[in-house]
């Protein structure tokens, strides 16, 4: 290629990314975007790119937070494809880019510093990618070379660089992303020592973002080595032995359980585990392990069982159950995952992935979702002995209005949809009979406060396959514009044996009664009678749902029989 093309390349697109987020990125030819080094014949392959778009987000569901993809040691981002190819073909999920960083741009393996390019001997360094935009899904890539090329075999380590360097990249990636989408958390996901890199983001205070805070609405790992391991090296061709990471993997070291860094092995490159510059510091250093963490993010680990007792082949069962590292993360035991699976196949391992990546089922830490956007969730199976699977959003009021809430249930079972105020109270309880849509109005008067959106179902190994969505929309109009004189008089409630009912206004075609497991029990033809008699005599004593529908308008009534 023409040495002026090259440099006009390196020039606009370093211009065009470094505007948007007011740091300075290492410029390279575009074409490294698409093209990895050449390998030991020769050839160079075809780098996961995302799909040219003039609109900013053209899919009409979204997630409600994004995800960011970390691979492990010694290798790169395309740890990743297959399954971001999955939720791109299966969900229409959107792939926004790949962030390249070189985590020893100096070249100089017997130093470590946190410095960030163009400051002078930085080793850490971001280049410019070509394409970059608003979407769900993100990758990182440690594996390129120090003129910002994919290549997972560099002379300069990148990709087996001290996880320390991983958390402060990041820090600026964390950064980026909520930029782009305009969100205010992101899903970190990391595969092997990459759940590492997302824990030292997390549990290190300062590489959290300018306002103090982390921005993390969910972690989950898979065959991450939590509590090191010592198998990793001599199982995988291309890792030195010497290495920052190898260093910070070992069962014993003090990256992960603390100590000093003058007892560090001589053996490795350097002893600078916190990356300051000074190694062999005979100052304390507090060990991933012994770092607090926030309970108000959603956790969760995969562990690769195909070794049996031993595990994956590169992490045992026992230092892949982030519940063994240390009695804080107690909480998690409802979160872990095992797959017989070895510790390469776990980043293809769908089911898994998606068992981990499940919405949260605590009110604490429920996405948060907004007005006048659409989402799409997944009922995945979260153990293999509680069937019902329970997925909560957040969503925050400010006017006292009737609200139109849209969702659609693609899966073969029933769908529960609730609404609780701020006290976790329910305040209405729909249900969504397989493969339907609904639209549900709800007035909502509490200003100023949060209500909480539940989406329960029975659950199996292939329901995320199924997705849900819905949009929540404020109705200007009013209730009665929307739907008509919807007073549905039903009486007398409670009753012994048959209620009363005037279809006369509203009209509705169809009622169905459901017991509270969303059984149904039921199922009436309505005719446009002023008075009609429902007999629910044959049923025991307790509280139904009678849902009345009428084209894409449903309305559920409670009622009780004595």
């Amino acid at each position: 290629m023409n040495n002026k093309i090259v440099l006009f390349f390196i020039i606009i697109s370093n211009y065009v990314f470094s505007q948007d987020f007011g740091d300075k990125m290492k410029g390279r030819p575009s074409f490294y975007n698409y093209l990895s080094a050449p390998d030991s014949l020769g050839v160079s392959r075809i780098l996961k790119t995302p799909k040219r778009s003039k609109n900013i987000y053209n899919s009409s569901f979204e997630l409600p937070y994004p995800i960011v993809l970390i691979h492990g040691l010694n290798s790169g981002s395309n740890t990743w494809d297959e399954f971001i190819n999955y939720l791109e073909i299966n969900f229409n999920l959107k792939f926004g880019g790949r962030f390249d960083v070189s985590l020893n741009d100096s070249q100089d393996l017997y130093t470590s510093n946190l410095d960030i390019y163009p400051t002078l001997g930085a080793d850490i360094a971001f280049y410019t990618p070509d394409v970059i935009q608003n979407a769900d899904l993100y990758s990182v890539n440690f594996g390129v070379d120090i003129n910002g090329q994919y290549d997972e075999k560099t002379v300069d380590l990148s990709n087996q660089s001290a996880i320390t360097k991983q958390g402060k990249a990041l820090q600026r990636i964390v950064k980026y992303v909520l930029q782009l989408t305009n969100k205010n958390k992101v899903i970190l996901m990391g595969h092997s020592m990459g759940g590492l890199a997302a824990r030292e983001y997390l549990q290190n205070t300062e590489n959290w973002q300018q306002d103090g805070k982390h921005h993390i609405a969910k972690l989950a790992t898979t065959g991450t080595p939590h509590g090191g391991s010592d198998a990793i090296g001599g199982q995988f061709i291309g890792v030195d032995y010497s290495s920052e990471a190898i260093r910070d993997l070992k069962m014993a070291s003090v990256f992960l359980y603390g100590g000093f860094e003058s007892s560090v092995s001589s053996t490795y490159y350097n002893k600078d585990i916190n990356c300051d510059g000074e190694e062999g510091s005979d100052d304390y250093l507090r060990g991933l392990n012994e770092k607090n963490y926030d309970s108000n993010v959603d956790y969760s680990c995969v562990i690769g069982t195909a070794l049996l007792g031993f595990g994956d082949g590169a992490v045992t069962v026992y230092s892949s159950n982030w519940n063994n590292v240390n009695s804080i993360y107690s909480d998690l035991s409802n979160n872990i995952f095992n797959t017989f699976k070895l510790h390469n196949g776990l980043t293809n391992d769908i089911s898994s992935l998606m068992r981990a990546l499940d919405e949260p089922n605590n009110f604490n830490t429920a996405y948060e979702v907004f007005l006048n956007k659409s989402y799409k969730g997944f009922i995945t199976q979260q153990s293999d002995t509680q069937k019902l699977e329970e997925d909560k959003y957040e969503f925050y009021l400010n006017h006292k209005s009737n609200y139109t809430f849209k969702i659609e249930n693609t899966h073969y079972a029933n769908l529960i949809f609730s609404i609780s105020d701020e006290n976790r109270n329910y305040i209405l309880t729909e249900l969504i009979p397989p493969m339907s849509n609904e639209v549900i109005v709800k007035e909502l008067d509490l200003i100023g406060t949060s209500y909480f959106l539940e989406f329960s179902s029975a659950s199996d190994e292939n329901s995320f396959e199924y997705p849900y969505s819905f949009s929540i929309q404020e109705n200007t109009l009013g209730y009665e514009s929307i739907v008509g004189n919807d007073r549905v008089g039903l009486f007398p409630n409670p009753t012994t044996s048959v209620l009363n009912f005037d279809n006369s206004q509203i009209q509705y075609s169809s009622l169905e009664v459901f017991n509270l497991l969303g059984q149904s029990l039921k199922k009436i033809k309505l005719t446009n009678s002023s008075q009609s008699i429902i007999d629910i005599s044959m049923f025991n004593s307790g509280i139904y749902s009678f849902k009345f529908r009428k084209k894409n308008i449903s309305k559920t009534v409670k009622v009780i029989k004595k």
